[in-house]
C-alpha cells in the first residue's frame, strides 16, 4: 500500500497528484490519495478540486473507510487541549488499525506538522527532485508537497493529458483565454498576498519591477494581473514597476471555486511574471506555448 497525502488549495493539490502519478507510473504500484483533509469542515481555501476541474478518479482514502471510520479519524486528528497540533497523526491511527505503515517524509515535515517523532520515517530535501525516493519498498505514507518541476517532467506527457482545463462557459472568460492565446504580447503577472503576508512569505516588489522592466525593453506588453489582492495592487501600481502609460487588465472575478480560471488563463499567456507560489508555478509548467518566457523568484526550474 502506498498512500500520498493530500491538503490545502489547488496548486498544492496539483503537485501531490503529479508526484503521486510519478510514483505510480516508476513503480507499478497504485497510490491512494489520503484526502481525509479535505473531510474536515476547517480544511481551508475551496476544498478538494482535483476532480471538480479535470476529469480524474484517483483512489481516495475517504472513499475507500465508511463514514463513521473517517469521522473517528477525524476526531482523533483534533488538537489536543491546550495545544495547536493534533493530538493523533494519521500513521499511528492507521497503525493502530492494523495497517503497518512506514513514512516518506520532505524535511522533517510529518514531525513538524505532528509533533510526533518516527524513528523510522525517512527524509527528502524539500521542494527537490529525488528520484531515488523509489528505492523505499513496503506500505508507505507519502507526506510532502513535492513542489519541483521534473516529477512533472517525467511524466509530462501523462500530467498535460490528464491536467486539461475545461473551456470557459462565460464569455468574459473564453474571450480573455482567446485573446491571450492569439497574442505575442500577453504577459501575466501573480501577485499573491492574502494568507502569504502572515506566514511571511510575501514577495518583494523588487522582484516584479525588474521583471516588468525587463520585459519593457523587448516588447511592448500588455499585462495581464492576477491577485487575491487586487484592490492593494490597483493602489501601489508603481511599486510593481507598473505605469499609468501601460496596458494593465486586471482579470477579476474568479472566485468561489472557480479560481482556477485564472491560473488557465496565466498558462496561456505568452509571458509569465510568476510568484513564489505553487498556482502560479504550475500554470507556468502547464504553459505549452512555444514562444512562452518566465520570470520565476524561486531557484526551480521551469522545464
Amino acid at each position: 500500500m502506498r498512500l500520498v497525502m493530500m491538503n490545502n488549495g489547488l496548486g498544492n493539490q496539483a503537485f501531490q497528484y503529479i508526484f503521486m502519478r510519478y510514483i505510480e507510473e516508476h513503480s507499478g504500484e497504485p497510490c491512494i490519495i489520503d484526502d481525509l483533509y479535505f473531510c474536515d469542515d476547517k480544511a481551508l481555501h475551496n476544498g478538494y478540486e482535483l476532480e471538480k476541474i479535470f476529469s480524474l478518479k484517483p483512489r481516495r482514502l475517504s472513499q475507500m473507510l465508511s463514514e463513521d471510520v473517517v469521522q473517528e479519524i477525524l476526531k482523533l486528528k483534533q488538537p489536543a487541549p491546550g495545544t495547536a497540533h493534533p493530538a493523533h497523526d494519521i500513521v499511528s491511527i492507521l497503525r493502530t488499525s492494523g495497517i503497518s505503515l512506514n513514512v516518506i517524509q520532505e524535511a522533517d515535515l510529518y514531525e513538524h506538522d505532528y509533533h510526533v517523532c518516527l524513528p523510522d520515517a525517512k527524509s527528502y530535501p524539500i521542494n527537490q527532485f529525488s528520484p531515488q525516493i523509489l528505492r523505499n519498498h513496503g506500505n508507505l505514507y507519502y507526506y510532502g508537497y513535492w513542489i519541483n518541476a521534473y516529477w512533472y517532467e517525467a511524466i509530462m506527457d501523462i500530467i498535460n493529458y490528464e491536467f486539461t482545463f475545461p473551456l470557459p462557459q462565460d464569455l468574459k472568460n473564453a474571450q480573455l483565454l482567446h485573446e491571450v492565446l492569439s497574442s505575442d504580447r500577453s504577459v501575466c503577472i501573480h501577485i499573491r498576498r492574502g494568507d502569504f503576508i502572515d506566514c511571511g512569505w510575501l514577495l518583494n516588489e523588487e522582484f516584479y519591477r525588474h521583471s516588468v522592466a525587463s520585459v519593457k525593453k523587448v516588447m511592448k506588453p500588455v499585462f495581464y494581473i492576477f491577485s487575491d489582492d487586487m484592490p492593494y495592487v490597483k493602489e501601489h501600481l508603481s511599486e510593481y514597476g507598473l505605469e499609468a502609460s501601460d496596458e494593465i487588465i486586471f482579470v477579476e472575478g474568479n472566485t468561489h471555486g472557480k479560481n482556477y480560471i485564472d491560473m488557465q488563463l496565466m498558462a496561456a499567456c505568452r509571458g509569465m511574471i510568476i510568484a513564489n507560489s505553487s498556482f502560479s508555478y504550475l500554470a507556468a509548467l502547464l504553459n505549452r506555448r512555444a514562444d512562452r518566457f518566465v520570470y520565476n523568484p524561486t531557484t526551480r526550474d521551469i522545464v
